[in-house]
């Protein structure tokens, strides 16, 4: 059977451009962000308001066929808002404004967070996509959080048609948690679907642009993939401003330009490494701009792998843990010496530095895991990059954390003791 191999880059027209992407496609950060800067692509704004502001005014400037990419949830929502202020100022969307209910996912818990009543807060909406029969929760339910027992881990919830529902949230699979805020949106705005729609056929992710919305939430969209829809967002509350998504969003978008956010402040976290290089800036056909607050590390902190970036994330719960119970080094591309989980607790004060803290942990340490992007991410040389960590804080109650990153198994755990 004949196949067929694709090799070449074809979404980039811009020969520069795309010689930049196929250097980012064979990992070569350093000569790609160079060539950026050699054509003028890179804009370093230390101020972190100024820059955002900075992004809002360029894509004012053609917003046809534009496309923001920022790592994380919190500077893509600032970077839209403010975008939105900016078109609705200079009339590119209607003036007049309907500030509607609508749905946002909590980021700030994982999906073994889901399993421990004390991680919902009262207020919560939680959404069942598997539903229980036992529990008596239909698939694709919604449900507001009432009342928490952590000790007994025990939530209570209170469903549409009123009826109270307790359980234990080990029991249910397939639970996702909302809190409820309100977005201005008026004719003209940019969109995108925080969810699926599936009796519509829309794809969680999806943009498009109002073509009309009225103060009961009544819209219709055009969608960016071809016709229209209509909707009230009381039956799909998920929807959001569209001016700029996050990188793992962006994968499969195309833009005539692109404007791309980046904090190398954040660079030992998950979300800035070569991973986010490559799809940010590739999804550009014709032009590609870099915001950030730093050139000069610009290139370090984007030379993380992704596995690498996992690791030194894992590495702040070290270093904010008041007592280590157990280390697990990770095996594979960073390599570390591998050492036998300790029994006797080791207390780290939070007062202490990571100098001080690897004092504590002493020969027990190994060498330390990726240890050529240490200068990146701000941390000493003797910091233990683990995968694993177990931690004590204050009210010691146990809970496991799992990381959303797709990495799996025993030794990718992390556990907490809060």
């Amino acid at each position: 059977m004949a196949t067929a191999r694709l090799e070449d880059i074809v979404r980039q027209r811009d020969p520069a451009l795309k010689a930049v992407v196929e250097q980012l496609s064979r990992g070569e950060v350093g000569p790609a962000i160079q060539a950026l800067t050699a054509q003028g692509r890179i804009h370093e704004i230390a101020d972190r308001e100024d820059r955002l502001a900075a992004i809002a005014d360029e894509y004012l400037k053609q917003p046809h066929g534009t496309l923001v990419v920022s790592p994380d949830n919190q500077s893509r929502t600032e970077i839209n808002q403010m975008i939105h202020r900016a078109m609705r100022r200079g009339g590119r969307v209607d003036r007049a404004e309907h500030g509607v209910r609508v749905l946002v996912e909590r980021q700030d818990i994982t999906g073994a967070d889901r399993q421990w009543a004390q991680r919902y807060n009262r207020g919560d909406i939680v959404r069942y996509s598997k539903g229980s029969k036992t529990v008596g929760l239909e698939a694709g339910a919604y449900a507001r959080v009432e009342h928490v027992n952590a000790t007994r881990n025990l939530v209570t919830v209170r469903r549409d048609d009123g009826e109270r529902v307790t359980y234990d949230p080990r029991r249910l699979q397939g639970v996702t948690l909302y809190r409820e805020t309100t977005r201005a949106f008026a004719k003209g705005d940019r969109v995108q679907f925080t969810a699926p729609d599936r009796g519509r056929h829309i794809a969680n992710r999806e943009l498009g642009t109002i073509d009309r919305i009225d103060a009961r939430g009544h819209l219709q969209i055009r969608l960016d993939a071809g016709g229209t829809v209509a909707m009230t967002l009381e039956d799909h509350p998920h929807l959001d401003y569209g001016y700029a998504v996050t990188s793992h969003s962006s994968q499969g978008q195309t833009a005539d330009r692109v404007l791309v956010h980046i904090d190398t402040s954040r660079a030992g976290e998950q979300l800035v490494n070569r991973r986010l290089a490559y799809v940010a800036v590739s999804r550009g056909r014709f032009d590609a701009q870099i915001y950030t607050n730093d050139t000069a590390h610009l290139a370090q902190a984007l030379n993380l792998s992704h596995k690498c970036a996992e690791q030194h994330a894992r590495t702040r719960q070290l270093n904010h843990a008041e007592k280590v119970v157990d280390v697990i080094f990770p095996p594979s591309d960073c390599s570390a010496r591998v050492v036998e989980p300790r029994e006797e607790a080791l207390d780290l004060p939070a007062s202490a530095d990571a100098t001080q803290r690897s004092a504590i942990l002493g020969a027990r340490t190994a060498t330390p895991v990726c240890g050529d992007h240490l200068d990146a991410v701000g941390r000493h040389q003797g910091v233990v990059e683990a995968i694993a960590v177990v931690a004590a804080v204050a009210d010691q109650s146990r809970r496991e954390v799992s990381e959303e990153s797709g990495v799996e198994g025993r030794g990718d755990e992390v556990w907490l003791i809060r």
